[in-house]
C-alpha cells in the first residue's frame, strides 16, 4: 500500500512515493495486516509468518501503455545458517518462548511494479518483481520473486473483446447442460441490477462430476483450473471446493433487436483448505483464476462469456455461461448457476463441463433478492413432489376414532384471512430455529447442534409478503373471500417447500436438506420429501440409483406442530426416524453417520401425560359421540404416542442389502 505521494512536483515526469509491502505465509491463507508502519517488521509464530518491507521510490508513466513504480526497500530478514545444506537449523531449537529466528537488516531490496493504463480482459494484469541487489554469498540474498495482481474495483474497465466472445459463444445461445428449454430463468432487462446484489464474498458451490463417463484424468479435473493436491484428492467429488465471483462489471448495451448488457468478472477457484472469505479478498491472477467477459441477451436468458486462465490472451480457451434462476424446485435451489466448458478447437486442457451454483437461503429471497434494478425479481416454485408427499401422508395416517375425537378439540396453525398476508404469517409460524439434543440423551459430553427449518414457499407464495415494500405484493387474492371459502381454504392441504439446516460435525453429510411436500392444517402435520447433495468420487455415481440431478431425494420427513389451543397444557417435541441405513454409507466420506441417522433436534417438547389425560377424558364420552364418526373425522390422522414427531426416512436402494435396523431419535 502507498503511504505517501509527493504531489507537489507538478510538471515533472516522475513523482516521489513511499509505501509498505506486506508478505505473509500462513496455514489458512490469511493476508497480512497493513498500516502506515514506520519501521520494517518480521513476525514468526506457529502457523504464520509476516514481513513488512518499507519502500521509497518514484512513479512514472511510459509510452507503451504502462505505469511503473520503481522502489528501493528496507526489511528485516531471517538470517541463514553457515551450513548451506541446512540453512534453517535454528527452527529445530525453538519452543513456545523462543520462536524468533536470527535476523539481519537489509536495505538492498528492489521492487518494480508495472501497471496497465487500460484495463481490459487481456491487459488487466499488474506485474511485479522483487529482487535482492546483494551478492549471492551475502546473508541477505534471496532469489527473484514474481508477483501478479490486477487493478481494483475503482479502475475503469474497457470492454473490447467482441471477437473472442463471438468465437466462444457462437451460435447464440450456446447449448450447455443447464439451458435446456430455457424455462425458469430470468429474461428481464435488469441484469446489472441483479448482479449488483452479488458481492465478492458470495460463494458458488462446485457440483460433482456426476454425469462424467470419460477417463479418470478428465473426470477428476476442476475444469480448466490448475488444481492442487487437496482438490485432486476429492476425485471429482469437489467436496468443499468453491468458486467466488469477483470484480463484477456490468454495462447496459444494445445488440440488434434487443437491449443487452456487457459483463466482466473474475472467477476464482478456492481449494478445500483455504478460507473462502479470505480467498474472496485476493486480487492475484494465477492458474486458479479465470478472467471473463461476455454479453447478456434477455431473449435467451444466458450470459455467455469467454474465459482466460491466468494471464494473457493466449490462455482464452474457456466458455462461461451464467444464468439467474427464478423458478425453484426440490433439486433446483440456486439463485444463480453457471457452467464452464472448453471452447471447441482451442488448445486449452481437456476437461468435462464444470457446473457451479449459488444456493439461496429462504430469507434472502425477500431481504436481498426481492428487488433488482428498481423492479421486482419475480420468483416462482415448481412443486415436483406432491404425489410422493401424498403417498407418505396416506401411509402415515391410520384412523383411530378416540384419537381423532381428541384431535378435533385442538386447533393448529392455518390460514384465516387475506391469502398473501396469511400465507406469509403462516410461513413464519412454521419456521423453526431451535437447539437440538440426541435421544436417548447421551451420558458422555456431546456437541449440541442447532436446527433451523426455514420455509421457502407456501402455496403460491415464494418468500414473504411485504406490502408497501418495493417488489412486495399487497395480496395474492385481491377479493375478500366468503366465510365458506375461508373455511375450505383453512382446512385444505398446502404445498410447502423448506430448507433444513443442522449444525455439528456428526451431521456433516445431512447438514442441509432441501424439503418439499404438503402441510395439513387440520392436524398440524407436515409431510416432506428431502433432497441432499452427494459429494462422492465421480466413479461412485454410476452405482447410485434413483438420483435426481445428482441429488439423493429418498428422504422422508414428518414434522408435527403443536396446537394453538391448550398451549398451557402441551409443550411441543419432534422426532427424526430413519428406517434403514443409507446406501451411500458404502462410500465412507459420504455416509450418513449412525449418530446422524439417530439424530434428534429439540424442535418442540411435548409432555405425553398431558396429552393422555386429554385422550382419556374424551374416550369416556366416546359412546355419546359415535354419530360424530363422519367422513370429516375419518381423514383425521392419529398419533398413538402423543408425541410431536418429525420422521426422517432414507430408504434408498434397499435392494442392495444395506437395510439396517430402525433407529429413532427424539428432539428434546
Amino acid at each position: 500500500m502507498l503511504t505517501h505521494v509527493d504531489v507537489a512536483l507538478r510538471g515533472k515526469t516522475a513523482l516521489n512515493v513511499s509505501g509498505v509491502l506486506g508478505v505473509a505465509v500462513s496455514r489458512n491463507g490469511t493476508a497480512p495486516e497493513m498500516g502506515p508502519y514506520v519501521s520494517p517488521e518480521l513476525k514468526v509464530w506457529p502457523g504464520s509468518t509476516e514481513m513488512k518491507i518499507l519502500f521509497e521510490g518514484v512513479y512514472t508513466e511510459t509510452g507503451n501503455g504502462e505505469s511503473v513504480l520503481c522502489l528501493v526497500g528496507e526489511a528485516v530478514l531471517p538470517r541463514r545458517g553457515k551450513d548451506a545444506a541446512n540453512p534453517w537449523d535454528w527452527a529445530k531449537n525453538t519452543d513456545r518462548n523462543n520462536f524468533q529466528p536470527p535476523i539481519t537488516h537489509d536495505k538492498n531490496i528492489l521492487l518494480v511494479l508495472r501497471y496497465p493504463t487500460t484495463l481490459t480482459l487481456t491487459t488487466r494484469t499488474i506485474r511485479g518483481e522483487l529482487t535482492s541487489t546483494n551478492g549471492r554469498s551475502d546473508a541477505g540474498y534471496f532469489g527473484a520473486v514474481t508477483m501478479l495482481s490486477q487493478l481494483g474495483a475503482y479502475s475503469n474497465y474497457k470492454f473490447g473483446s467482441e471477437e473472442l466472445v463471438s468465437t466462444a459463444c457462437s451460435p447464440q445461445p450456446y447449448r450447455d447442460d443447464i439451458l435446456g428449454d430455457g424455462r425458469g430463468i430470468y429474461r428481464g432487462g435488469s441484469l446489472c441490477g441483479i448482479l449488483d446484489l452479488f458481492t465478492s464474498e458470495d460463494v458458488f458451490a462446485v457440483v460433482p462430476n456426476w454425469k462424467c463417463n470419460s477417463t479418470d484424468a478428465l473426470c477428476r479435473r476442476l475444469g480448466p483450473f490448475e488444481i492442487d493436491k487437496s482438490v485432486d484428492a476429492t476425485d471429482g467429488g469437489f467436496k468443499d471446493v468453491s468458486i467466488v465471483m469477483q470484480d463484477i462489471r456490468c454495462e447496459p448495451s444494445t445488440v440488434p433487436g434487443e437491449r443487452s448488457a456487457k459483463v466482466s468478472a473474475v472467477f476464482r477457484a478456492v481449494a478445500p483448505w483455504e478460507h473462502r472469505y479470505t480467498a474472496a479478498k485476493r486480487s492475484g491472477l494465477s492458474g486458479m483464476t479465470l478472467a471473463a467477459e461476455g454479453v447478456w441477451r434477455p431473449s435467451t436468458g444466458q450470459l455467455c462469456m469467454v474465459g482466460c486462465l491466468g494471464v494473457g490472451k493466449k490462455a482464452c480457451h474457456s466458455r462461461v455461461c451464467l444464468y439467474v434462476q427464478t423458478t425453484f424446485s426440490a433439486t433446483r435451489r440456486g439463485i444463480a448457476v453457471g457452467q464452464i466448458t472448453r471452447i471447441d478447437g482451442g488448445s486449452g486442457v481437456a476437461h468435462s463441463p464444470l457446473t457451479f451454483k449459488r444456493a439461496v437461503h429462504p430469507s434472502e429471497l425477500w431481504n436481498r433478492f426481492g428487488v433488482s434494478g428498481g423492479a421486482p425479481l419475480s420468483m416462482a416454485y415448481d412443486y415436483t413432489k406432491p404425489k410422493q408427499a401424498g403417498e407418505f401422508l396416506t401411509r402415515s395416517e391410520p384412523f383411530i376414532f378416540g384419537t381423532a375425537i381428541a384431535k378435533s378439540l385442538l386447533s393448529y396453525p392455518r390460514l384465516a384471512g387475506d391469502l398473501a398476508r396469511d400465507l406469509s404469517g403462516l410461513a413464519d409460524e412454521l419456521t423453526l430455529h431451535v437447539p437440538a439434543v440426541p435421544d436417548p440423551f447421551p451420558r458422555e459430553r456431546f456437541e449440541r447442534p442447532f436446527l433451523q427449518l426455514e420455509v421457502l414457499s407456501l402455496g403460491p407464495l415464494v418468500g414473504r409478503n411485504s406490502p408497501g415494500f418495493p417488489g412486495g405484493t399487497d395480496g395474492l387474492d385481491k377479493k375478500s373471500p366468503s366465510s365458506e371459502m375461508q373455511t375450505a381454504r383453512a382446512m385444505s392441504l398446502l404445498n410447502v417447500s423448506a430448507e433444513l439446516t443442522l449444525s455439528g460435525s456428526p451431521y456433516m453429510n445431512v447438514s442441509v436438506l432441501f424439503l418439499e411436500g404438503v402441510y395439513n392444517p387440520v392436524d398440524g402435520r407436515m409431510y416432506l420429501i428431502g433432497c441432499r447433495s452427494i459429494y462422492a468420487p465421480w466413479r461412485a455415481f454410476s452405482a447410485m440409483r434413483a438420483l435426481e440431478d445428482g441429488m439423493d431425494c429418498s428422504i422422508e420427513m414428518r414434522v408435527e406442530y403443536p396446537p394453538t389451543t391448550a398451549q398451557w397444557l402441551i409443550n411441543p417435541t419432534a422426532k427424526f426416524v430413519n428406517t434403514s441405513l443409507d446406501f451411500y454409507s458404502a462410500f465412507g466420506d459420504v455416509a450418513i453417520p449412525l449418530l446422524a441417522v439417530a439424530l434428534a433436534a429439540a424442535v418442540y417438547v411435548q409432555q405425553r401425560w398431558n396429552y393422555k389425560i386429554i385422550s382419556r377424558t374424551v374416550k369416556t364420552q366416546q359412546k355419546k359421540l359415535q354419530h360424530l364418526g363422519s367422513r370429516v373425522y375419518e381423514r383425521l390422522p392419529s398419533m398413538s404416542s402423543g408425541n410431536f414427531e418429525a420422521e426422517l426416512v432414507s430408504g434408498v436402494n434397499e435392494a442392495v442389502g444395506l437395510v439396517g435396523p430402525r433407529r429413532d431419535a427424539s428432539l428434546g
